[in-house]
């Protein structure tokens, strides 16, 4: 997967994930455009050795920037924060038991 970390003009690091066949350079455009700077980019991968650990390494050709030492900690860390912020949701029930008298599981509305 590629990545970008830009700084924002509030001096706030914009980091950037994404699996998609893009270049760097059109994945920070949008960033760009609102004033951050490409500090460092390349690519990433989940560490081998399991766990939720990324590694950066290579270079973004596009916006000439290069990954540094510190990227596969940064990005690691934007990960885990990335997950435990994605709170469980009621929008998903699990398959019911239709002998018992229950409907398929899929999506379904709020509670109440």
């Amino acid at each position: 997967m590629k990545y970008v970390i830009l700084q924002g003009p509030d001096d706030i690091p914009v980091i950037v994930l994404c699996f998609a066949p893009l270049t760097h350079a059109l994945l920070a455009e949008p960033f760009i455009a609102r004033g951050c700077r490409p500090m460092s980019g390349g690519f990433a991968m989940f560490s081998p050795m399991g766990g939720d650990t990324l590694l950066a390494f290579g270079e973004s050709t596009s916006l000439k920037v290069k990954s540094h030492p510190d990227d596969s900690v940064v990005l690691s860390a934007f990960y885990r924060a990335t997950l435990n912020s994605a709170r469980p949701s009621n929008l998903w029930s699990p398959p019911a038991d239709p002998a018992a008298g229950g409907r398929e599981g899929g999506l379904s509305a709020p509670a109440a």
